[in-house]
């Protein structure tokens, strides 16, 4: 979103390394100042390559990969690391996630961002999420009124600790359940097979009013292929502005941040 931290914070973080590593020579520009409709946007808009109306790079979900993979991206690497959040009210029949197995069970979320594709990214793991019907709450604040009024049993972003959904979820009264199936931790991508999410316990060291346990959801950036080989002299140095940034960021806040998996 426009005034979100992939288009505001982390694209400057991301900047700011990229002009350094590369000595000025390469300098990024965000692809519109409206934001996109998130991690498959994104992946869409690299494949088409900036020459095509779309894009050179991106931040993503690194699962929307796994949903909708392409041959012409690349992926540079992890740069930073969200949070996976159920919140429902105080007497919802969701206490957990693995309540959402049960059919009938309402979950709000953007079906347009990356809460989306983790979700799906889950059903593909575990098929008995699939029974739970999905509802499109583009504005957070909408799920909050229908929680509150008992037309909807959860809801489920992803965002890293202390921005504004999460406040507003904390202000009114909703609870943080635990996020915690194994399932989840054994999904693994790529010919290594990499841990796609990673188990952490968060709680008042990161903002929240109770403790909880969830998954690390790992953003990366990625690069159109056909920019990168034109671009051949810059890829070391690419690869250099991704850790850059990642410590960055997370040195910008320690105790927000010291969930991150010790991986990249």
């Amino acid at each position: 979103s426009s005034g979100g931290f992939y288009n505001n914070g982390l694209f400057n973080y991301w900047n700011a390394a990229v002009k350094r590593m590369t000595d000025g020579e390469v300098e990024c520009e965000r692809f519109n100042d409206k934001g996109t409709d998130g991690t498959i946007h994104n992946i869409k808009l690299v494949a088409k390559g900036s020459a095509k109306d779309g894009a050179d790079m991106a931040f993503i979900q690194l699962g929307g990969l796994i949903l909708d993979p392409h041959d012409n991206i690349e992926i540079l690497g992890t740069i930073m690391w969200e949070l996976g959040h159920l919140v429902s009210p105080k007497g919802s029949n969701v206490d957990e996630f693995s309540d959402l197995e049960d059919k009938g069970k309402t979950v709000g979320l953007n079906t347009r961002s990356g809460s989306a594709v983790t979700m799906q990214v889950f059903i593909k793991e575990d098929k008995d999420y699939g029974k739970t019907v999905p509802t499109d709450f583009t504005k957070p604040f909408k799920a909050i009124k229908a929680m509150q009024a008992g037309k909807l049993d959860s809801y489920f972003f992803v965002s890293a600790p202390q921005t504004k959904d999460i406040k507003r979820m904390i202000d009114n009264k909703m609870i943080f359940r635990d996020f915690d199936d194994g399932d989840f931790y054994d999904f693994t991508y790529g010919p290594a097979k990499k841990k796609l999410y990673h188990k952490v316990k968060v709680g008042k060291k990161q903002g929240y009013p109770n403790s909880f346990v969830t998954v690390a959801v790992p953003a990366v950036v990625i690069v159109n292929k056909d920019w990168l080989a034109d671009n051949a002299d810059f890829e070391e140095a690419l690869f250099d502005a991704v850790g850059l940034t990642y410590n960055s960021v997370k040195g910008s806040n320690p105790q927000k941040f010291n969930y991150w998996p010790e991986t990249k």
